[in-house]
């Protein structure tokens, strides 16, 4: 179920199809530290997957909970560090510069 959406832009350089990335290697921690909207409560130490355009769906524990309306960002607590770090493979080149739709499903 659809809990959060946002779109990021990949501002720290190009990365290839085929490649390993993560989020820490596409968005920077500015990017990362954007707030958005809750659609639907999210437990803590919920199972998550982050659609991520253009690369393959990563899948983690939510950190911190969220009730739906509260304002969260990816990189403060709602991801464990470790989940930012969480290589999965890059399924279409991207560029610095492009516009990523990120999609929670939990």
């Amino acid at each position: 179920m659809k809990s959060g959406e946002i779109e990021l832009i990949a501002d720290l350089g190009d990365i290839k199809k085929g490649d390993k990335a993560c989020l820490m290697c596409v968005f920077s921690k500015e990017q990362t530290s954007r707030k958005f909207p809750v659609e639907n409560d999210i437990r803590s130490k919920q199972d998550v997957k982050l659609k991520v355009d253009q690369l393959a769906d990563i899948k983690i524990q939510a950190g911190v909970g969220a009730r739906k309306g509260d304002r969260i960002a990816l990189s403060w607590g709602f991801v464990h560090p470790s989940g930012l770090s969480k290589e999965v493979e890059v399924l279409r080149d991207i560029h610095k510069g492009d516009k990523l739709k990120v999609v929670i499903d939990a």
